[in-house]
């Protein structure tokens, strides 16, 4: 190659990392606000697709040898770490060790339980009640109460799939509210409509405790991982819950599309 050639390529090779580290610089700044509005929720909904994109834009930095673009973008990396870290898993999932209980939680459009009411079947537990949430007009949530004489558990499936910017702060309210009059430990697994980052259902979680188990998982269960799907499939839980693996399963014949959940559950925490 020659020599102008080689200035012309590093000359859109600079052109490019310095517009991308630019864009990158306005969506972190609208990252830090958890003010409400159209732009910040678009934002912090695919504020994990940016968050690779840096990843990308570091790499090519380091192949051309771009120091100061390097540091740079080493820069927006830590801040989108610590931003979407604060309220999720990035790439692995949180293990419970010395766990006495495992079991499957299938997640799918259409719940398939083996007794009516009823969302899984917990070894060892028995299905003591369960019943409908009203969240909202528009939505509900499904719980299951569980007991053995060692402690209790509820397990509650949501599903917010098509839910509005603006009915967010009800829905998630409401179901802090059903949180805060249960005393065992429970689980919430499901479709919440948004990324854990996102401004009301990070209030969610930090009002209620809970903490989100799983990696981020851009799976709609329409598509499995499309990288440009919103990551809204997540369960949550308090810190005697954890997920050894999970598993996404085609829709075949009578069986429709869903995640798998391999749930580990720690019935006394005080013996861990």
């Amino acid at each position: 190659m020659g020599y102008f050639a080689q200035r012309k390529k590093r000359r859109r090779e600079n052109m490019f990392i310095a517009f991308s580290l630019i864009i990158l610089g306005f969506i972190a700044i609208i990252g830090s606000f958890d003010d409400i509005g159209n732009l910040t929720f678009f934002v912090k909904n695919y504020f994990f697709q940016f968050y690779l994109f840096n990843i990308f834009i570091l790499v090519f930095s380091l192949y051309c040898r771009k120091i100061l673009f390097a540091i740079l973008s080493s820069v927006l990396l830590i801040f989108g770490y610590a931003h979407i870290s604060s309220a999720s898993n990035i790439f692995i999932n949180t293990k419970v060790d010395n766990a006495d209980k495992t079991f499957d939680l299938t997640y799918a459009e259409t719940p398939a339980a083996a007794k009516p009411g009823v969302l899984a079947e917990i070894p060892g537990m028995e299905a003591e009640s369960y019943g409908q949430i009203r969240l909202s007009p528009d939505f509900s949530a499904y719980y299951t109460a569980y007991k053995t004489e060692s402690g209790r558990l509820t397990l509650v499936r949501v599903d917010f799939s098509g839910m509005k910017t603006t009915e967010q702060k009800l829905l998630f309210g409401n179901l802090a509210e059903f949180v805060s009059l249960r005393d065992e430990p429970l689980v919430i697994y499901g479709n919440f409509g948004t990324s854990g980052w996102s401004p009301y259902f990070k209030k969610f979680l930090h009002k209620t405790s809970l903490e989100i188990k799983n990696r981020v998982i851009l799976n709609n269960l329409d598509s499995f991982f499309r990288l440009f799907n919103v990551p809204v499939i997540n369960v949550v839980a308090y810190n005697n819950i954890g997920i050894s693996a999970i598993k996404n399963v085609s829709e075949n014949g009578e069986n429709p599309a869903a995640v798998v959940f391999s749930m580990q559950y720690l019935s006394n925490p005080d013996k861990n």
